[in-house]
């Protein structure tokens, strides 16, 4: 408990990491995980997260970082073991409400080490449960909950921190299907979720399912909100060249389930949340059946165009904000004639603007 001490902690990151090195070798050797060292790995990593200088920073990868890099020593005693990082069980929280920052470069670093445990507990346990690997999911969520504040910004920058943290999100889990992919689908996974915890696939679709809706916050200007609904999220998670294989098709049902769900609430209950999937799947998937080759695309814009056709008039009549929510910048509800129109701006290809067009149904059922 002496040693948990900030100042401590901090002197120990800033100049003497191999202290730490010993520390939690000796903790694996003798799997002394009942010991007071939770509050004494908290601090260390929150100190090392904030000191680009630290273990973490040095230890990133081959190309810049050389032979300390490649064998990543202190992340690898720390981080390689999930029964020890479980047991300690603090690994992974962060100190965010108090003297430390945390930006892309700290997001960064923290998806790089909960990838190690991620790994190795995908590997060695594939079906127990996690609580460390839980908390530090929802910590992943949250990084990029302040993606709102992009909305409406003219003057905007891709790269400002937000779009940066994106990015950043969107590689781990990029990474993280890729540790499935590698491990194999289990013979008899289920693909309904039929516990409160699931598995970590339902894990990895519910955290993109969270990412969506925090982008979905963005609905103008237009050339934002494309930035960031396709060519930083989705393209990047299910475009032409992203991963096909047996677990990413398997994430992806359990993604369409969980849009589903939600949309079936939005036709009794309708609310913000829900709007904002219907004006990210709008913007990305479009408003009319073609040029969709993917099928998990063609399913999700069946779930939300269907829904649109059959209730946005009924949601204005009764709840126009709501129903404000649900479009992006480029997209208008036409209340005369009962329709949507999408307008596609000229370009060296179009000299002319184009409009697209959805009727919608003209009785109100909300």
């Amino acid at each position: 408990m002496l040693i948990s001490e900030k100042k401590f902690c901090r002197a120990i990151v800033d100049a003497s990491p191999g202290t730490a090195l010993e520390l939690f070798h000796a903790i694996k050797e003798s799997q002394k995980y009942s010991i007071r060292i939770n509050v004494f790995s908290k601090n260390i990593i929150n100190y090392a997260l904030v000191n680009k200088e630290s273990f973490i920073y040095q230890e990133a990868g081959d190309y810049d970082s050389g032979l300390i890099g490649h064998y990543k020593p202190l992340s690898q005693a720390m981080f390689s073991d999930h029964t020890m990082v479980e047991e300690i069980g603090s690994m992974f929280e962060l100190d965010l409400w108090g003297d430390f920052a945390f930006g892309s470069a700290q997001w960064e670093a923290y998806c790089r080490v909960v990838l190690m445990t991620y790994s190795d507990k995908v590997n060695s346990d594939f079906w127990g449960g996690s609580r460390s690997l839980w908390h530090a999911f929802e910590n992943i969520k949250n990084s990029v909950n302040d993606l709102y504040k992009l909305n409406g910004l003219d003057d905007y920058s891709l790269k400002d921190d937000s779009v940066k943290k994106l990015r950043v999100i969107v590689e781990f889990i990029k990474s993280a299907i890729s540790v499935l992919e590698e491990r194999g689908v289990p013979e008899y996974l289920p693909l309904r979720k039929n516990n409160l915890s699931g598995t970590h696939y339902d894990q990895l679709a519910n955290l993109i399912f969270e990412v969506v809706h925090s982008a979905g916050a963005i609905q103008s200007p237009w050339g934002l909100s494309w930035w960031m609904h396709h060519n930083s999220l989705w393209g990047e998670l299910f475009g032409g060249f992203s991963s096909n294989g047996p677990a990413s098709k398997v994430i992806q049902y359990k993604l369409r389930r969980l849009i589903y769900d939600e949309i079936q609430r939005m036709k009794e209950y309708p609310n913000f949340k829900g709007a904002k999937y219907v004006s990210f799947f709008l913007n990305v998937l479009g408003i009319l059946p073609y040029k969709l080759k993917n099928k998990h695309e063609k399913i999700i814009r069946n779930i939300i165009v269907g829904w649109v056709k059959e209730f946005y008039v009924g949601l204005h009549q009764q709840n126009p904000q709501v129903a404000t929510q649900c479009l992006v910048d480029g997209i208008v509800y036409d209340e005369q004639r009962l329709r949507l129109v999408k307008t596609y701006s000229s370009n060296a290809l179009r000299p002319k603007p184009k409009k697209v067009y959805l009727q919608l149904l003209e009785k109100a059922v909300l």
